[in-house]
């Protein structure tokens, strides 16, 4: 009699417990505002048009099943943001220190997240300036504290010797994690800057002043890049835990022919020319995901991308940093790329060469705007292979320890309209990001609200609920 009752209480319980769940894979786009090579899509822009394009962005992002945006709001020690620490930028209002009407990255955050989209904030560490010219608005901290940078061929860049100028950065990464309601803090490859030719970077003064006794010039400045990623680390932690903290670097750390852990390729060392040891950063734990920029196609005689995407995948712990894969769409645009860019569709060549290997947790495409020129039928090959069904990101490693969110409850299907409640959580971390519906073991549906319509059939219905650090909760039928 008891082991009857318990059968009956177990099937007609509300909740369905499933092994199979949503694809974890992160689908990323970067969008690029220096130069205005994504949006704006020119300086100057009026709000209303500046607004309108970001939709447009986003809505398309949504519509490719993409999960996350990487958006460009400090390319050169300014702010596509409201701040009082730097300067509007140029990019934005076509004149640095004028500001819109409106905050951008409120805007985008609260549209992008309308759309189930994470939001991570692109920052560059230390380049202040695209030109040689020190026509900086009044605002900006080089009238207050030239000592802080210096001129290297046509650019200024913050000198990254010095505490003063990794404690300012800190200053900027913290008011935008305090401020706004980003998913990650995200770097790209500009460390030091890129070599030209034989010119030395002017930053002697610093290493004779703070370099320990016969400590060579590159372990300083690897020394001072790798403070630079503690010392963001930290303030990103320290006020909003969940907030992840992602770098994607040059795709060569270094060549075997350098270092017998390099990869076999013969092109620019992540570690000798940019001073970014990738490898001890990912060891120590002090960043969530890297995305190596793999931009050169299969069988490249410098870089292979199957080369150097094995490379990754052996050298990266998966279990202490997520390892996700940055691609080149904007080369299938360009006329003068090597061959296999210009037939066939490379792109897809090099997902499919890294889904059949699982050397991936997924991919962020640089950049947005020509990727939706459709190039070679790229989007038409996601929407129908690559990113057919929905997926959100995977759970950053380092909030592997958290709770799921508190499942839907009181859910009900009438009429087409599947509705649930949810009960607020006071973690920041465990507040529901959205939810997922499911029809029998396949999502079908991803939302913020806490209903969705559906179109066909009703049954084998279910709901779950995902919070911020992207852990889901069990699934409730109606």
């Amino acid at each position: 009699m008891i082991r009857r009752s318990l059968l009956i209480i177990i099937l007609t319980g509300l909740t369905l417990v499933c092994p199979a769940q949503v694809r974890r894979e992160m689908r990323a786009a970067w969008i690029a505002t220096v130069k205005n090579i994504d949006w704006p899509s020119e300086p100057g822009l009026s709000d209303f048009e500046s607004r309108r394009e970001i939709v447009m962005l986003l809505d398309s992002l949504r519509a490719l099943r993409f999960n996350a945006v990487v958006v460009q709001v400090r390319p050169t020690a300014d702010a596509l943001y409201y701040s009082l620490l730097e300067p509007t930028s140029r990019w934005l209002t076509g004149v640095e220190g004028i500001m819109p009407s409106y905050d951008p990255l409120t805007f985008i955050v609260e549209e992008a997240h309308r759309r189930c989209l994470e939001v991570h904030a692109w920052l560059n560490p230390f380049r202040a300036s695209m030109t040689g010219d020190a026509d900086f608005a009044q605002s900006h901290i080089y009238h207050s504290h030239p000592e802080w940078f210096v001129k290297y061929a046509d650019k200024y860049y913050f000198n990254p010797t010095l505490p003063q100028t990794r404690s300012w950065l800190c200053s900027v990464v913290s008011d935008i994690v305090r401020r706004y309601d980003i998913d990650a803090i995200h770097m790209d490859d500009y460390f030091y800057p890129y070599p030209v030719g034989k010119k030395p970077f002017p930053d002697s003064d610093g290493y004779a002043r703070y370099a320990f006794q016969g400590q060579s010039l590159g372990d300083f400045r690897r020394e001072c890049v790798t403070q630079t990623i503690a010392d963001v680390r930290s303030a990103i932690k320290s006020i909003k835990p969940y907030v992840q903290f992602g770098i994607s670097p040059f795709g060569i750390w270094r060549n075997k022919t350098s270092d017998p852990r390099g990869s076999d390729t013969h092109g620019l060392e992540n570690y000798d020319a940019l001073y970014a040891d990738i490898l001890l950063w990912c060891r120590l734990g002090l960043i969530d995901y890297v995305t190596p920029q793999l931009y050169w196609e299969i069988g490249h005689r410098l870089a292979d991308y199957g080369v150097l995407s094995r490379w990754w995948h052996s050298n990266i712990d998966t279990t202490r940093v997520n390892l996700y894969t940055g691609l080149f769409a904007s080369q299938l645009c360009n006329p003068k790329a090597n061959a296999p860019w210009r037939s066939g569709n490379e792109l897809c060549r090099q997902m499919r060469y890294s889904n059949d290997r699982s050397l991936t947790q997924g991919y962020m495409l640089y950049s947005l705007r020509p990727m939706l020129q459709n190039p070679q039928g790229l989007l038409d090959s996601l929407r129908s292979n690559y990113f057919s069904e929905i997926a959100i990101p995977p759970v950053s490693i380092h909030t592997h320890n958290g709770t799921a969110p508190e499942k839907p409850h009181y859910v009900t299907c009438e009429k087409g309209l599947l509705t649930w409640y949810s009960t607020p959580s006071t973690d920041p971390s465990n507040q529901v990001a959205y939810y997922i519906i499911y029809r029998g073991e396949r999502p079908i549906g991803i939302t913020r609200d806490n209903y969705y319509w559906l179109q066909g059939d009703t049954t084998e219905l279910s709901v779950s609920a995902v919070n911020r650090i992207k852990i889901e909760s069990e699934r409730v039928r109606p």
